[in-house]
């Protein structure tokens, strides 16, 4: 009998993980933190709730949980991160580093295991251009934020562990909603994008013209990684689950199209009369930056704030190579859906909730 061990069961990929192992009558055990304890799990069939920390030697778990698990779980994923682009260098270090080489320690000693899955992201490339490879990158170019460089270091870790483990690495890009209802599980930096722009709190955008907005749908996510992890595992194998490249907006393209939602959604808003904010460079944009902090202006100040820890990504354009998961995705029969689908329902998810946005 299988049991899967899942590890940020209270996260996005994590929850809906568990939910088709549950939907399989695979034996799952979820590791949950104390503080984001999620009872819809609580009671499912087949569903066993540990609490612990990743940061913690042997996950933070009590010793009986410890034993349960070595000696029974049989496959395992490492789903927990700390994803805000704004974290600092210590919650990077402490939880993605760290909490990443706790979960190996202790995935080493359950002799069952036969097979590891450790999700990461297409942005431990970082201030890398061109076409990024699926096979491992180690690069000195540098990052936007500490959550590149966190995960870029967690994937140091992994890579080294590879040789002793069976583990297989999924880079995902930023998935944004469900494409079928547009339902928003986790809010992120495109939904404060969408807000800021809504607001017309975005005087300008840094970004490169030849940089093209990758991000993907939650299901798809979820389905490509259960499929590969499930039908197409290897170990040592790293895996680019990212939009097509004809499926990737322009900058421009994807503010025209946001803002051309926001008309047909929001009649009031169009009474406003909001402008595109002009595409600038990297250095125009701190340099207004600079006038900005200048005049004091608090609320200008948080708003430029917000904008440094993501948007700066756009003046580094990039594609990502995925020609080989792709090919195994299309043989599994598993298909994204394009984009302009369903961004008019993520939109619309964004109008109604806007003032829970932070």
């Amino acid at each position: 009998m299988r049991t899967v061990f899942i590890t940020g069961a209270s996260g996005l990929v994590g929850g809906r993980l568990i939910s088709k192992y549950q939907s399989k009558n695979i034996n799952v055990i979820c590791l949950v933190h104390r503080e984001s304890l999620d009872k819809h799990y609580a009671g499912l069939p087949n569903v066993r709730i540990v609490l612990g920390d990743i940061y913690r030697r042997d996950l933070g778990m009590n010793s009986v949980d410890q034993e349960f698990i070595k000696k029974e779980v049989t496959d395992m994923w490492h789903c927990a991160a700390k994803t805000d682009f704004s974290i600092s260098a210590q919650e990077g270090e402490e939880v993605n580093v760290i909490g990443t080489k706790n979960f190996l320690d202790f995935a080493s000693q359950c002799k069952q295991v036969r097979r590891i899955g450790v999700l990461s992201t297409l942005y431990i490339s970082g201030k890398m251009t061109g076409v990024i490879e699926e096979r491992m990158i180690e690069h000195s170019e540098g990052f936007v934020n500490e959550y590149e460089r966190s995960k870029y270091l967690m994937e140091q870790v992994v890579k080294e562990r590879m040789q002793s483990l069976p583990i297989a690495m999924y880079r995902i890009s930023t998935a944004i909603g469900d494409a079928k209802t547009g339902e928003i599980l986790r809010h992120n930096a495109v939904h404060q994008a969408i807000r800021l722009l809504y607001g017309g709190l975005a005087p300008m955008i840094p970004a490169h013209e030849l940089t093209r907005m990758n991000f993907i749908s939650d299901d798809h996510a979820a389905d490509s990684l259960y499929y590969l992890f499930e039908e197409r595992f290897t170990a040592g194998k790293v895996h680019h689950i990212a939009a097509k490249n004809d499926d990737m907006p322009s900058v421009a393209e994807f503010l025209g199209n946001t803002f051309l939602l926001f008309a047909q959604l929001d009649p009031e808003w169009q009474r406003r009369n909001i402008e595109i904010p002009p595409i600038v460079s990297t250095d125009s944009f701190a340099l207004f930056k600079q006038t900005v902090e200048k005049t004091e202006n608090s609320m200008l100040m948080r708003i430029f704030d917000m904008m440094d820890h993501f948007v700066p990504q756009l003046s580094y354009p990039k594609t990502f190579d995925m020609s080989d998961t792709a090919r195994m995705l299309e043989q599994g029969g598993i298909y994204a859906t394009p984009f302009n689908a369903y961004y008019p329902l993520i939109v619309r998810q964004c109008l109604k909730s806007k003032k829970k946005l932070k």
